[in-house]
């Protein structure tokens, strides 16, 4: 479990500390033999996890870090999740949600240029132009996000 650290267990190691005293260690001795127990463990943890991952700072403007955090939001991620993503993927990352909506409005879009021209209406042709104006305003929102 613990490879290269002595002990298996904060027992073990009070075990083994104690083990050559006659008398029964106090609890102050006890309490002190937890502080160094730990600071031991958490030392060989953290030396253990810097060998195995390799960590990263990053640096970004207000406005680039507030887009990423706007992305992942909308990707539904946590921030670094969506950012480790986003860097090893080689596509772009779309949101699924706002996938969705720009499928649909396309399709809204392909519905209203078929009624529009079977339509001989001027009318209903400025109304169908409209439309397709409203649903490219959209779709031109939606880019801007992503």
């Amino acid at each position: 479990m613990n490879e290269g650290f002595p002990y298996r267990s904060v027992h073990h190691y009070l075990d083994e500390l104690f083990k050559a005293t006659s008398q029964l260690p106090t609890d102050e001795q006890i309490r002190k033999a937890k502080q160094v127990y730990w600071k031991l463990y958490n030392k060989h943890h953290k030396a253990k996890r810097r060998r195995q991952l390799k960590f990263v700072t990053l640096s970004f403007s207000q406005g680039d870090y507030q887009k990423l955090q706007r992305q992942a939001f909308l990707h539904g991620e946590q921030f670094h999740h969506f950012l480790k993503q986003k860097l090893l993927s080689k596509n772009e990352i779309v949101p699924s949600k706002m996938l969705a909506e720009l499928h649909q409005q396309t399709f809204l879009a392909l519905e209203q240029l078929g009624a529009f021209t079977s339509d001989n209406n001027l009318v209903q042709f400025v109304i169908h132009l409209n439309r397709i104006e409203e649903i490219a305003h959209h779709l031109r929102k939606l880019n801007q996000v992503s």
